[in-house]
């Protein structure tokens, strides 16, 4: 069965910081390398905007909890 990854991304003051960028892009790479996938996930309020950005990321999936 494929990895999936899951990256939890940082964000503040309505943006994703630049930590988080760095971490879904290794997440990428890392899935690219074994077969797997990469899922994000977003905790906050208000974060429906920004999974949109995120998910324009070519993630499997953006789970936002507001």
């Amino acid at each position: 069965m494929p990895d999936e990854i899951l990256v939890f991304v940082e964000h503040q003051g309505g943006k994703v910081s630049r930590p988080a960028w760095e971490a879904l892009a290794a997440g990428q790479q890392l899935a690219r390398s074994t077969g797997g996938s990469v899922s994000a996930v977003l905790v906050g309020s208000g974060v429906s905007a920004l999974a949109s950005q995120v998910a324009a990321a070519k993630v499997q999936e953006v789970l936002a909890a507001d």
